[in-house]
């Protein structure tokens, strides 16, 4: 019987899973793919971690230099099958913040798992009320929330949050976090 895409493999002495939940909907599916979340995947599958890919609808994400293909559906996640959640911008206009998402982020914060989230991302952790009283960076300040910081990578205990990604890099000059992103989270992995 085929394995469930979510169950841990760190039991079996394989590598432990992490969840990235992708938006879909991006206004620069290449940038957002190729720059952003393909590189996340890559740092964290380099650094020895299985990639679980999960998106409001499980279609594949294609762009021209690469596709991701999700492993499943937010819908179908089990916040308790992985070590750390992670959350590219993707630049979109958040079409894929889904109740499920702001759901899955609540329950790992409070198991006290890793999350990082980066520009447009951010909004799930103050939705899930991660953010209250912690430094913070992202898009936005997010209302009634901690100290927010922009432009930024901003770590506050197991939460890491980013002001910038590669599309608000070349298009408004702001930092482009993604890899001191990802490298931070793997820090907080390793040290969960």
């Amino acid at each position: 019987m085929a394995r469930h895409p979510t169950e841990l493999d760190s039991s079996a002495g394989g590598p432990k899973s992490v969840l990235l939940i992708a938006q879909e909907g991006s206004a620069n599916l290449e940038v957002a793919v190729s720059e952003e979340a393909g590189v996340m995947i890559d740092l964290l599958s380099a650094a020895g971690y299985r990639v679980v890919v999960a998106t409001k609808s499980g279609k594949p994400l294609v762009a021209k230099s690469r596709t991701i293909t999700p492993d499943l559906t937010v819908d179908s996640v089990n916040s308790r099958d992985y070590a750390g959640l992670i959350m590219p911008c993707m630049n979109t206009s958040g079409s894929g913040i889904t109740l499920q998402a702001i759901a899955i982020t609540k329950e790992m914060g409070a198991a006290g798992k890793p999350i990082a989230a980066q520009r447009g991302s951010v909004p799930i952790l103050g939705q899930a009320g991660i953010l209250v009283g912690k430094r913070y960076s992202g898009w936005y300040a997010c209302e009634s929330q901690g100290t927010f910081t922009p432009n930024s990578v901003v770590t506050d205990g197991t939460i890491i949050t980013s002001g910038g990604c590669p599309y608000s890099g070349a298009s408004e000059g702001t930092i482009d976090g993604t890899r001191e992103l990802t490298r931070l989270f793997i820090e907080a992995l390793a040290s969960g």
